[in-house]
């Protein structure tokens, strides 16, 4: 598969996701296309609305304190949001 079908693909899953997360509700507010899968960034959803299968990552920007991120495989994308501190304990 050459590059150029590779992005058309990854733009197709990322509309596709974007579209589905929010008719549930979510609100996307950011989409990066740099990495060999779609990420969607969204905001933190509520405790009961967290997408299956998320899980609590840690990640750690040069010369910044570590930020913790969720993050769960959907529809052909990753999707991430701020961790809520309570789901962390």
């Amino acid at each position: 598969m050459n590059k150029a079908n590779e992005i058309k693909l990854a733009l197709r899953d990322a509309t596709n996701a974007v579209n589905r997360l929010d008719k549930c509700g979510y609100q996307v507010i950011g989409i990066s296309l740099n990495q060999s899968t779609p990420v969607i960034t969204i905001n933190t959803p509520p405790k009961h609305r967290i997408l299956n299968g998320a899980e609590v990552l840690c990640v750690k920007e040069r010369g910044n304190a570590p930020e913790r991120i969720q993050s769960a495989r959907f529809e052909g994308c990753l999707v991430t949001w701020k961790a809520d501190p309570l789901s962390i304990q």
